[in-house]
């Protein structure tokens, strides 16, 4: 299944792909080691911050060319997500008011937040919008560290990374740390998320984020 039997060539869907539902829309995947090597070597490209909404100074377009091994990751994962969630109303909806197209990685882009950062809730335009977690300069212990005179430690948000589904009211927080390097999110560019500031290291938290959309640019 996808999201439209005739939106793009096919493409085979790795067996064995390391991912799993974190909530009911919400695939999270393991990027294998040469997906991320390539996005680790990507070139920055201009200025981003007046299109995005992140109260930071940097962020700034990635290059698609430069990315064809992630490139054919991500749309195989948007099958992936097709499998599960292609013929759910919102998405059936969908299909019936667009006409047969491809689906392509629309844009790319790179945030390098600092302590004290943070992204206002919002969502992304397109069908699909993805997260990856590239370099995270604290752990869930240091985070903890700095807010230890609460007793419940789920109370603590600092870097965390919230999403609301506006249709089904599914609510998810995503803990983001050392430990989620190499994780991408794929989910409904529909989805509303917020990113809380982290705290006590000067070393900048790197991720990437960027969109999948029907193409109608021909």
């Amino acid at each position: 299944m996808k999201f439209e039997e005739s939106f793009r060539s096919p493409l085979d869907i790795q067996q064995g792909t390391d991912c799993h539902w974190v909530s009911p829309m919400i695939l999270e995947n393991k990027l294998p080691h040469e997906v991320f090597a390539e996005l680790s070597n990507v070139k920055k490209g201009s200025n981003y911050v007046d299109k995005l909404v992140g109260v930071f100074p940097d962020q700034h377009q990635i290059d698609l060319n430069d990315c064809p091994i992630f490139t054919s990751h991500c749309l195989n994962l948007s099958d992936v997500f097709a499998e599960k969630h292609g013929r759910s109303p919102v998405f059936t909806e969908i299909r019936q008011n667009v006409p047969p197209s491809n689906v392509y990685v629309k844009d790319l882009w790179i945030n390098e937040m600092y302590a004290g950062s943070y992204n206002k809730l919002h969502r992304h335009d397109g069908l699909l919008s993805f997260i990856i977690f590239m370099d995270i300069p604290y752990t869930l212990e240091d985070q903890l560290e700095h807010e230890n005179y609460i007793d419940k430690p789920e109370k603590v948000l600092n870097g965390c990374t919230e999403f609301l589904d506006p249709y089904s009211q599914a609510f998810h927080t995503y803990n983001v740390h050392k430990g989620v390097e190499g994780i991408m999110l794929l989910f409904p560019s529909w989805i509303y998320h917020v990113v809380y500031p982290f705290k006590g290291t000067d070393k900048p938290r790197v991720s990437l984020a960027g969109n999948i959309a029907f193409d109608y640019r021909y």
